[in-house]
């Protein structure tokens, strides 16, 4: 059994509502997989080129913030172009494209840096036995703590804008 096969079905057995939903879908061809994760910032781009979502960085997926993320990125950078567009006679030199990328990461890091150093905390204690079951049990107890980490991780707060 493939990987994705196992974990579809331990999903749609260990969840009513996915089971519910998915009860008359069916896999279409063979389960596709994007590789090894790489968490952390990778690029901001270079030569006339931003990035933005996992491109310019990627999160672990066990605090689902990565396409969130990538459409606030995305945002961010659209409002340093837009904010320089808006000027009188505006020109896309290669010091201002790096001015703009430099105040783009600027804005960025303000935003999800946080987001990230949170993540990789979850998925390390995630990732070891004893300690999965720790927060795991203190989950159980007391489930306003998953509301809590979205708060220390700053997914709860509006977008800094530059």
């Amino acid at each position: 059994m493939s990987a994705g096969t196992a974990v579809f079905a331990h999903i749609k057995s260990s969840c009513k509502g996915v089971s519910e939903a998915l009860s008359l879908a069916c896999v279409d061809g063979a389960w596709l997989s994007s590789g090894p994760l790489h968490t952390g910032v990778h690029t901001f781009g270079r030569d006339g080129i931003f990035t933005v979502g996992n491109a310019t960085a990627e999160i672990h997926p066990i605090v689902a913030e990565g396409i969130s993320m990538a459409i606030q990125s995305a945002f961010l950078l659209s409002e340093q172009l837009n904010a320089w567009r808006a000027r009188i006679n505006p020109t896309f030199s290669n010091q201002v494209l790096e001015s703009l990328r430099h105040n783009y990461e600027v804005a960025w890091r303000n935003n999800f840096s946080r987001r990230i150093r949170v993540a990789t905390l979850f998925a390390h204690l995630f990732m070891r036995p004893l300690t999965s079951r720790i927060v795991t049990g203190g989950l159980e107890r007391f489930p306003r703590l998953l509301t809590e980490g979205a708060r220390w991780s700053g997914k709860a707060e509006p977008l800094l804008s530059f």
